[in-house]
């Protein structure tokens, strides 16, 4: 286990684990103090001081029966302020809700950033089997119906601009520099795109 990363003062080092923490819960849903030590190469005490240090700010939150960590309801205040200066939120969910209201299905509205679909607004459809909150996910552009949405009108725009890779694993991993997945063209992922 690692308590130094390469070239980062130990003040920016404990904000880089603090935000993955955050990143790996919101990815999990929950998980307890080794297995996110685990996942950030620290001691297990290191996780539990980062977690003590966020949960004191209500970002996470200690499950009590089990001991385990989740995002805490601290964090929707801080999301509410991000969404509130996105225009096509404010001018968007009433769309979403008439959308959803005459499909009887989910509405999403998502935008792209460095090639993924980031969902900032939902409205639930009354047809809905299941209960899934999509905002503030972030998926390749490849793996969800608004994230090709958003890839078809890239492409079309400007052929150009078609990704070359499809990242194989989720955001986390992509903003760490891991490698992405072989190139798009070669697996054939990216045909349907192509202008004719």
């Amino acid at each position: 286990m690692s308590n130094t990363v390469r070239g980062r003062e130990p003040g920016v080092q404990s904000v880089d684990r603090a935000i993955t923490l955050l990143t790996l819960l919101a990815d999990r849903s929950e998980a307890g103090v080794s297995e996110l030590a685990a996942s950030l190469d620290v001691h297990k005490s290191t996780a539990f001081r980062l977690l003590g240090a966020l949960e004191e700010r209500g970002l996470v939150e200690q499950i009590a029966d089990r001991g385990k960590y989740r995002l805490g309801f601290g964090l929707i205040p801080l999301a509410g302020r991000v969404a509130e200066r996105l225009e096509v939120t404010t001018q968007g969910h009433p769309v979403c809700e008439t959308l959803a209201e005459r499909l009887g299905e989910t509405v999403n509205i998502a935008i792209p950033d460095r090639g993924w679909a980031v969902n900032v607004d939902q409205a639930r459809g009354p047809s809905m089997v299941t209960t899934f909150n999509w905002l503030g996910r972030i998926t390749p552009m490849h793996n969800t119906s608004s994230g090709k949405v958003l890839l078809a009108s890239v492409v079309l725009d400007d052929p150009a601009t078609m990704p070359d890779t499809v990242p194989e694993r989720g955001p986390r991993h992509a903003r760490r520099g891991a490698a992405p997945g072989p190139p798009a063209r070669a697996r054939g992922r990216w045909r349907s795109w192509r202008p004719a």
